[in-house]
């Protein structure tokens, strides 16, 4: 059988409005009853971009959801030829990324499927030239620019695969790629937007332009991605650095390391409570 919402689909045009809220009504009454059970929801909201004000009122419910779905992501293969990398709104969901604290975007970047086996699919340049490494830095400095490490406010996803397929990659590694403690917002420098971390800084480009000639926001640093992250001593310093449309860096500071070595771990908090024994 087709599928046909005709509740929420009229005269060719979706019924937004109409969708919103009942799906708002529906998370008001689920949340709390399915908590009272020990269960929980995760619903798929998406549209931060052009509704952001829906994911302030998720965040502002009540009872919140522990999570929200974003698939839309920072990339997603929608508005072109269905496996390229597209960006839909993309500058339009930062902010109000950045502002959750009490629900949590699950931010699913995504396209292809892409050509070749596995990992190796990661080396194929979509239809725009970008490779599966290009859109995973993308997406990740994208992401990073808004993580808030005290609410943790997201969960981070990738895939070229389309949804058929997922692989962990050593950029999910702190091992290999830990920033430490974010120093404060992401701010926008032209036309190129930037956070500091303890080790340095995230940078991305969204725009289709290539950019040359930027400058480090201070001293001086190493440009790592994927071909160099692993070992950044490779990567001259420089006070000035190029980014292609469409990508993401990581400035690496002079002195610190690109893994968790100069980042430990916090301390372990207090231990869970334990249920009674009854009495022997």
């Amino acid at each position: 059988m087709p599928d046909e919402p005709t509740s929420y689909y009229a005269d060719g045009q979706w019924l937004h409005d109409r969708w919103r809220a009942d799906c708002r009504e529906f998370i008001l009454e689920a949340v709390p009853f399915l908590a009272r059970k020990g269960l929980g929801i995760i619903p798929n909201c998406g549209y931060m971009g052009t509704n952001p004000e829906w994911w302030a009122d998720l965040g502002g419910m009540p009872d919140p959801p522990y999570a929200a779905m974003e698939e839309g992501g920072f990339v997603c293969p929608w508005g072109g030829d269905g496996k390229s990398f597209t960006f839909w709104e993309w500058e339009r969901k930062l902010a109000p990324f950045a502002a959750l604290r009490h629900t949590k975007a699950l931010m699913t970047n995504h396209a292809g499927p892409f050509a070749g086996a596995a990992l190796t699919a990661m080396e194929t340049p979509d239809a725009n030239g970008m490779a599966g490494w290009d859109g995973l830095w993308f997406s990740l400095t994208s992401f990073l620019l808004c993580f808030d490490d005290v609410s943790r406010n997201g969960f981070f996803n990738f895939s070229i695969w389309s949804y058929g397929e997922y692989h962990y990659v050593d950029e999910f590694d702190p091992q290999y790629l830990h920033l430490g403690r974010a120093l404060g917002p992401y701010e926008k420098r032209g036309p190129c937007h930037l956070r500091e971390f303890e080790d340095g800084w995230v940078a991305a480009n969204c725009t289709a332009a290539g950019l040359a000639g930027l400058a480090v926001p201070r001293g001086s640093v190493r440009v790592l991605a994927h071909g160099s992250f692993r070992e950044p001593t490779g990567a001259p310093p420089v006070t000035a650095f190029s980014l292609p449309a469409h990508r993401g860096v990581v400035l690496l500071k002079d002195g610190r390391q690109v893994g968790n070595e100069d980042n430990p771990a916090p301390p372990a908090g207090p231990p869970p409570p334990q249920p009674a024994q009854p009495a022997q």
